[in-house]
C-alpha cells in the first residue's frame, strides 16, 4: 500500500512537472544576439544598428511594417511585456512623431496649398541616411526618416508577444497615411502616366498615372485630405486606453 502510494505521488510530480514545462520555455531568457545578425535585423526593419542594439538590450524588439524582423528563438518580438521599456520607447518616439505632425500641419500643408511643388517633391526625395558611409548606407526620404519611421516603431512597442489589436489597427492606419502621402507625391511630381527616359523608344519608364486628367493642385489636395484623415486616426488609436501617466499625442 505504501509503495502504490509512494508511485502515484512520483506520477503526479511527474505530470505537474510536464505541465509547467511550455510556461517554462515561454520565460526562458532568448539567447544574445551577434553583431551579424544585429545588423540584418536593422537592414531589414529600416532602423540604425545602434538603435536595434539599444533595443535588444533592454529586452525589447521594435516591430516594423516590413516584416521578417523576428526574435532569435524564430517567434514574433515580444514588446509590451516589459512595462519600463515600453515607456522608453514611447518617450523616445513620441517627441519624433509630434514634431512630424507640426511638420506636416504648417509646411507640408501650406505648399500644398500654395501649389508649391518644388518644395513639397523636396520632402520627398531620398537621400542617404548616413552620408559619411556612402557604398554602405541605405537612402530614404527626410518624410520617411523623420516622421513615418517613428510612427512605426511606436506601433509595434504597443504589442503583445508579437501580435495585437492595436498594434495590427495602428500599422493600418499607418498604411493607409503611406498610400495618401505616395499618392501626394505623385500628384506634386505630376505624375500622368507618361514615358520618360530611354533610347530611341526603348527601356523607357512609365510613371503611374496619378493625375488621371485631373488639375495636379485638385489631386495633391485630396490626397493630403486623406492622409490627414488617416494620420488623426493613428493618432486617435495610440491614445485610446493610454495609462494616466503617458502624454497623449496631438495633432498640431
Amino acid at each position: 500500500c505504501l509503495s502504490l502510494r509512494r508511485t502515484g505521488f512520483v506520477t503526479t510530480m511527474m505530470l505537474r512537472t510536464l505541465m509547467l514545462l511550455p510556461l517554462a520555455a515561454a520565460f526562458a531568457p532568448a539567447r544574445p544576439a551577434t553583431r551579424g545578425q544585429v545588423a540584418m535585423m536593422a537592414q531589414e526593419g529600416g532602423v540604425s544598428r545602434r538603435e536595434l542594439s539599444q533595443s535588444i538590450q533592454r529586452g525589447v524588439l521594435g516591430a516594423v511594417v516590413a516584416p521578417a524582423i523576428v526574435t532569435l528563438a524564430g517567434a514574433a518580438p515580444a514588446l509590451a511585456t516589459d512595462r519600463p521599456a515600453f515607456k522608453a520607447m514611447y518617450f523616445r518616439y513620441t517627441p519624433r512623431i509630434e514634431s512630424g505632425t507640426r511638420w506636416f500641419a504648417v509646411e507640408l500643408g501650406s505648399a500644398v496649398d500654395s501649389g508649391d511643388w518644388a518644395k513639397v517633391t523636396k520632402y520627398f526625395d531620398q537621400t542617404l541616411d548616413n552620408p559619411k558611409k556612402k557604398e554602405r548606407s541605405s537612402s530614404s526620404s527626410t518624410y520617411e526618416r523623420d516622421f513615418a519611421r517613428p510612427m512605426n516603431l511606436l506601433a509595434g512597442s504597443f504589442a503583445e508577444k508579437g501580435v495585437g489589436a492595436k498594434k495590427d489597427s495602428m500599422l493600418a492606419a499607418l498604411s493607409e497615411f503611406g498610400v495618401a502621402m505616395n499618392k501626394l507625391e505623385g500628384a506634386a511630381r505630376g505624375f500622368s502616366g507618361k514615358k520618360s527616359g530611354g533610347f530611341l523608344g526603348f527601356f523607357a519608364k512609365e510613371e503611374p498615372d496619378v493625375l488621371k486628367g485631373r488639375p495636379q493642385g485638385a489631386v495633391a489636395k485630396e490626397a493630403y485630405a486623406e492622409a490627414k484623415k488617416a494620420l488623426l486616426k493613428y493618432i486617435d488609436l495610440t491614445n485610446d486606453s493610454l495609462d494616466f501617466d503617458l502624454k497623449k499625442l496631438e495633432y498640431n
